[in-house]
């Protein structure tokens, strides 16, 4: 994540720009503002995770098509192997996504 990324989430949560030094800002925060941002920092974190699996599982799926950057001297072609790279890099990234259901709040702690 980038700086300008993460003052943008602080932003988001409800962070105020408390001070400037220079070229480092300081934030002001309530808890609940705090947790927000934490939340939006993990959800941006899961989706960047799961997109690196969307793209193993593309690049796994056009190795076994033949297909893409595996066209030429694929001998890799219809290998159930690979298919099943597919596939895993698939469930994956669902499986990283539905992290994002039913976190725990502070209220249901």
């Amino acid at each position: 994540m980038t700086r300008d990324e993460a003052i943008n989430i602080a932003r988001l949560a409800g962070g105020t720009t408390a001070k400037r030094y220079g070229d480092v800002i300081g934030m002001e925060f309530t808890l609940d503002e705090l947790e927000r941002a934490f939340a939006l920092v993990a959800q941006a974190e899961r989706e960047a995770c799961a997109k690196v699996c969307d793209g193993v599982e593309a690049d796994r799926w056009d190795c076994y098509k033949g297909r893409g950057n595996h066209e030429r001297f694929n001998t890799r072609r219809a290998d159930p192997v690979v298919q099943g790279e597919s596939d895993g890099a698939s469930l994956c990234a669902a499986a990283i996504r539905a992290r994002a259901v039913d976190q725990p709040t502070r209220e249901s702690k």
